[in-house]
């Protein structure tokens, strides 16, 4: 990541011609603990919708405001933590692109009820929550999921809620669901023939799926309190997939935990 963001650095004014680069950019920064300038270039760039990239530049702008988020929760200003969540939640116009009606916003919910919390307001703390535990499905690779690596997300605010039973249920399915993908070979849908990296192309789909897998094992093994195999699985993924944003970011979060612990 930091090569990347070298890379890039040095390369920025071809790069502020391009709405693509702009994005892994941003993203790069991000992953390399510089949210705060990635969010400075999302924000004062237009994007315009392309074929491909779909949900990128959202990704990035969430990523970004979600890591300021936890910045600010660790210095104990809950109310900036809110105020940065809520607007992950509502992304302007300008970034060309919208969250799909499907996709599964317990991640942002959870981090919304977090900053609540934070900021002395339990009762909107609870409505995230319960919002977050709530969600179900996901939309990604083109297509809906039933569930996806959000599903961890809405088993932490389950249990932010002290509702055990039903974090036990999202944890009982979601490792129902790793073992079906573990069994059923990749395919590819026909319109992921869109996605960035061109899959009927360029990429493995199997080898797509092995990594969605490890992701989600280490979600699972992170819920058991099991950290080491938890960054063992991700250590996995990013040895494959140095870039992957949400290994990173999970990676950082549970180190995080660990030290706090």
């Amino acid at each position: 990541v930091v090569e990347r963001v070298a890379l890039l650095d040095a390369a920025s004014d071809h790069v502020a011609t391009r709405d693509d680069l702009t994005v892994a950019y941003a993203h790069s920064l991000i992953s390399a603990d510089r949210p705060l300038e990635a969010l400075r270039i999302l924000g004062a760039r237009r994007f315009q919708p392309w074929e491909g990239g779909e949900g990128e530049v959202l990704r990035a702008w969430e990523r970004a405001h979600l890591a300021l988020a936890g910045q600010a929760l660790e210095s104990g200003d809950g109310a900036a933590a809110v105020a940065l969540v809520s607007a992950a939640i509502k992304s302007p116009e300008s970034l060309g692109e919208c969250r799909h009606p499907l996709a599964n916003p317990a991640q942002l919910l959870l981090a919304l009820g977090d900053a609540h919390a934070a900021a002395g307001d339990d009762e909107l703390a609870t409505e995230a929550w319960l919002a977050s535990a709530a969600a179900v499905g996901d939309f990604s690779s083109m297509s809906p999921q039933a569930y996806s690596e959000n599903t961890y997300f809405s088993v932490l605010a389950a249990h932010r809620l002290g509702n055990d039973e039903l974090a036990a249920a999202l944890v009982a399915v979601l490792e129902t669901h790793v073992a079906s993908l573990a069994a059923t070979p990749a395919t590819i849908d026909y319109f992921a023939t869109s996605l960035p990296s061109l899959l009927l192309f360029h990429d493995d789909p199997q080898r797509r799926r092995a990594l969605e897998i490890d992701v989600l094992r280490a979600e699972l093994a992170a819920l058991d309190r099991d950290l080491d195999t938890a960054a063992a699985r991700l250590n996995t993924v990013l040895a494959s997939d140095p870039a992957h944003a949400f290994a990173l970011d999970l990676r950082r979060t549970l180190t995080s935990t660990r030290s706090a612990r």
